[in-house]
């Protein structure tokens, strides 16, 4: 019985791995490919605009593979059974770190995106990791899932004792 649980949980993790690390990963291919375009349109001579978006391309494709490491740790510390990584971020800062993959899929589907965060929300306190790859999934469903010329709101509020981050 408990070879089959090991089993099971090795199994839970390989499609938690694939399934998180599925986006960065998707993002790092779409900016390798965007710079090679800006590579092969500069006709030799790379403008200063074709430079600046190749600059922000490679930068935007390390920050992914610096999150797919992260995921990767994430789960390993899970699977150690050590106590997940928890800090102090703020829902602004959380809604940032995927703007930028978000707003790239929301201008190609025709989508609006809002953000509705409350002032002065206290931190929260989270495993950021995580908590990115969360709302950056359910961001990604919702704006496959909204029509053309429609909007996703992306929120933060306080509730109680607690901060609540929402998206619809």
């Amino acid at each position: 019985l408990q070879a089959s649980a090991r089993l099971a949980t090795v199994g839970e993790m390989a499609s938690l791995l694939s399934h998180e690390l599925n986006q960065p990963l998707a993002a790092i291919a779409s900016y390798a490919t965007g710079s090679l375009n800006l590579l092969s349109d500069a006709h030799g001579v790379p403008t200063a605009q074709a430079l600046s978006d190749l600059r922000m391309a490679v930068e935007r494709i390390a920050g992914q593979a610096d999150r797919a490491g992260k995921v990767i740790n994430s789960v390993h510390d899970f699977v150690r059974r050590r106590d997940q990584s928890r800090e102090a971020v703020s829902a602004q800062a959380l809604f940032d770190a995927i703007g930028p993959l978000v707003s790239l899929q929301a201008r190609k589907l025709g989508v609006r995106l809002e953000r509705e965060i409350e002032a002065d929300l206290p931190p929260v306190w989270c495993d950021r990791t995580m908590v990115e790859q969360v709302l950056l999934n359910l961001v990604q469903n919702a704006l496959v899932f909204t029509p053309s010329g429609g909007r996703v709101t992306l929120g933060a509020e306080q509730e109680a004792d607690h901060v609540r981050l929402w998206v619809r």
